[in-house]
């Protein structure tokens, strides 16, 4: 990953993080979205 998409993906949990639901979920389907490739 570069860390343009890292920037995304910890901007997208971030703001994840205001709803009720789990940040994690948000991260996990938006990097499936933009075809990112993550390592657990």
């Amino acid at each position: 990953m570069t860390i343009i998409q890292i920037a995304l993906l910890a901007i997208i949990q971030g703001a994840a993080e205001l709803l009720p639901v789990s940040s994690s979920a948000h991260v996990i389907v938006s990097a499936k979205l933009l075809d990112l490739t993550m390592t657990y």
